[in-house]
């Protein structure tokens, strides 16, 4: 009962607008390079 604060959370996840693919919620997509509709880093595949 002592440690009962030590659990492992559950990562939630969002769904990229653009490619959806599934992202870390506010953060850029590591998939497109986009947030919030703009382009943050340009993916040269």
């Amino acid at each position: 009962m002592r440690r009962s604060h030590d659990a492992l959370k559950v990562v939630s996840g969002s769904i990229c607008p653009q490619c959806r693919e599934q992202k870390p919620p506010h953060r850029i997509c590591p998939h497109c390079g986009t947030y919030k509709g703009r382009e943050v880093v340009s993916s040269q595949e």
